[in-house]
């Protein structure tokens, strides 16, 4: 606790010379001595990240949704073809093989729950 306390006062004192003007007088912070340019200004770095997490953060979404219309035109493409070939099959077919696949299905069934 104490060692917290200690911090805070010394970045209390920086933050108070740097406040006051940037000069390229010695500042003195526990016996400390730390020169500071002429030009100094201090830097907020929640603005300076800023964009580039925006821009992290755009291409990640831009990706989710690329990959999401991907995946959607994959299966509508994969639709097509399944109709395609289905109507294709009726066309040259009937469907008695589909009847008694379906009658031997329900009995089966029945027999089983039963």
């Amino acid at each position: 606790m104490a060692r917290d306390a200690e911090a805070r006062e010394r970045l209390r004192a920086v933050e108070s010379h740097l406040a006051a003007a940037p000069s390229a007088q010695p500042l003195a912070v526990d016996g400390k001595i730390a020169v500071m340019p002429v030009d100094y200004q201090p830097v907020n770095y929640r603005y300076v990240y800023k964009g580039e997490l925006q821009a992290a953060a755009a291409s990640v979404d831009v990706y989710r949704r690329v990959k999401g219309f991907a995946g959607g035109a994959v299966a509508f493409i994969a639709a097509l073809a399944a109709v395609r070939f289905l109507l294709r099959y009726v066309r040259n077919h009937n469907f008695v093989p589909f009847g008694v696949y379906r009658v031997l299905v329900a009995v089966a069934f029945w027999t089983f729950v039963r």
